[in-house]
């Protein structure tokens, strides 16, 4: 309750009302929706035109659009993938808020780069985020128990709620894929990137024979270029395997977390209390996206003579 004579009053109210607009509008199957509509979408034919409207059935830029329309399936694909990373950074977000002590829409704007992906990383790791954990009687809570509050507002439910394994097990792999950014920026940034088979590596025995040592991988390519300190270059080729059946899938279920993560905050800023919680079950575990990176450190130290 905001005392009336506190001399923010005004402003804090205000800030509970964007909130809460917040958790009532917000749709959390929105990446599902588009993700769907994506995979299973046609391109659309385009033709060049002159002056007149005529076709102009010979000119260079037909080719390059029909390679694109060649390419559409792998371009959904990746974008299917795109807005997993896009639904599970914002359930990350989601998490690492708290309804009025730390409004979402404040944590989704001053957690940027780094001070996203730490906790991230310690999510990852089945680690409480440093500046985030809780206590219960004066005793900081495990992660699971941070993760159960976090999602549903109750420390105990997922020790008694079928399925609750799949759960911690959901949200970690889900940190563990934003940890790696590499796919997501080129795709976003326009960095060189192909579709296919990424590098592989041979090492020339004794024997004069090269002997695979990195199996190959299909998915989308992108290269990395590192400058740090601007006199050494390394540059990394990675490779990130695409399966929008398994993507799909994996954003309905993170959907299913955050509605329920509104459904909870959106009844506690009304002074309510939520008595039936919709908690997800039978979620496929074990699926994580494969990667592989190959970095190459290069010396391009100038010429001091």
């Amino acid at each position: 309750m905001i005392d009336d004579q506190h001399p923010n009053a005004a402003f804090f109210e205000m800030i509970e009302k964007i909130e809460r607009n917040f958790y009532a509008d917000f749709d959390p199957f929105y990446f599902w929706i588009m993700a769907d509509r994506v995979h299973t979408a046609s391109p659309a034919k385009l033709q060049v035109h002159d002056e007149n409207r005529e076709v102009i059935s010979d000119h260079p830029l037909n080719d390059r659009l029909e390679r694109a329309i060649a390419n559409y399936d792998k371009y959904a694909s990746y974008t299917v993938r795109a807005l997993r990373y896009f639904s599970s950074e914002t359930l990350m977000l989601l998490l690492l808020s708290a309804p009025k002590s730390n409004p979402f829409p404040r944590t989704a704007s001053v957690l940027r780069g780094d001070r996203l992906l730490e906790p991230i990383r310690s999510i990852a790791s089945g680690n409480v985020p440093d500046s985030f954990s809780l206590s219960r009687k004066g005793v900081p809570i495990g992660f699971n128990e941070w993760v159960s509050f976090k999602l549903f507002s109750n420390v105990d439910l997922l020790s008694t709620e079928q399925g609750s394994g799949e759960i911690i097990d959901l949200v970690r792999e889900e940190a563990e894929l934003l940890s790696e950014r590499g796919a997501i920026n080129a795709y976003k940034h326009g960095k060189p990137v192909s579709y296919g088979e990424g590098i592989r590596l041979q090492m020339k025995g004794e024997d004069g024979e090269y002997v695979p040592v990195s199996l190959p991988l299909l998915g989308l390519n992108w290269i990395d270029w590192y400058e740090k300190p601007a006199e050494h270059l390394s540059i990394a080729f990675g490779t990130e395997e695409l399966d929008p059946e398994s993507d799909k899938k994996r954003i309905f279920a993170t959907s299913l977390l955050m509605d329920s993560i509104c459904q909870v905050r959106l009844a506690y800023l009304d002074g309510k209390q939520l008595d039936d919680i919709q908690v997800p079950i039978n979620i496929e575990i074990g699926n994580k996206v494969k990667r592989q990176k190959f970095k190459f450190n290069l010396d391009a130290k100038k010429d001091e003579r």
